[in-house]
C-alpha cells in the first residue's frame, strides 16, 4: 500500500511539471521530495519507477533551468541513477553533457571516470579505454587516477573482478620467477 501510494505521488510529480511552465522553486521543492522519499527508504534496492521518475526530474530542471548552479549535480545525479539501473546509454549521454556544457564543475574527474565505467557497463571497450587515458592524462591527482593507470598498463578494462585478480596474480608469478 505505501509502496503504491509513492508510486502516485512520484507520477503525479512528473504529471505536475510536464503540466506548467518552469518554476524553479516547484521543481526543486518536487525533487527534493522524491530524493527524501528515496532514500529515506530502507530498501537495498531502487525502486526503478522512482528511479526513472527521479531522473526525470534532474533532466527536467536541468532543461528548464541550464544556467542554475544546480543542473551540474543534478545531471550528475541523474547520470549516477541511470548507470545503477543500467541504462547506461542515458548516463553517457548525461556525462557528455556535463563534459560539454560544464567544464568548469568541480567534480569533472568524477564525470570522466563515470562516463568510462558507463562505456564499460555498456561494453563499449573501445571507449571506456579511451576515456579512462583521458581521465588520467587530465586529473593525474585525482584520488582513484594511479589505480586507473594500473587498470590501463594492465589491461583489466571490461575483466570481472576475478578476471582481473587472476591475471594480476599471473604477471606476479612470471615476474617473480
Amino acid at each position: 500500500m505505501k509502496r503504491n501510494i509513492l508510486l502516485a505521488s512520484a507520477a503525479a510529480i512528473v504529471l505536475a511539471l510536464t503540466a506548467c511552465g518552469p518554476n524553479h522553486d516547484k521543481e526543486v521543492s518536487q525533487i527534493k521530495a522524491l530524493e527524501d522519499s528515496i532514500y529515506s527508504s530502507n530498501k537495498l534496492v531502487l525502486d526503478t519507477t522512482m528511479g526513472n521518475n527521479l531522473v526525470a526530474l534532474y533532466t527536467q530542471f536541468a532543461n528548464d533551468f541550464p544556467d542554475d548552479p544546480a543542473t551540474p549535480g543534478y545531471l550528475f545525479n541523474a547520470a549516477d541513477i541511470s548507470s545503477n539501473m543500467c541504462h547506461y546509454n542515458e548516463s553517457i549521454e548525461l556525462l557528455n553533457r556535463i563534459i560539454n556544457n560544464y567544464d568548469t564543475v568541480s567534480n569533472l574527474g568524477d564525470c570522466y571516470f563515470s562516463l568510462a565505467q558507463a562505456y564499460e557497463g555498456n561494453n563499449d571497450y573501445e571507449n571506456a579505454n579511451e576515456t579512462y587515458k583521458l581521465f588520467v592524462e587530465l586529473f593525474p591527482e585525482h584520488p582513484i587516477a594511479s589505480d586507473t593507470k594500473i587498470m590501463l598498463d594492465n589491461n583489466l578494462i571490461g575483466l570481472s573482478p576475478e578476471e582481473m585478480l587472476n591475471r594480476i596474480l599471473n604477471q606476479t608469478d612470471s615476474t617473480n620467477i
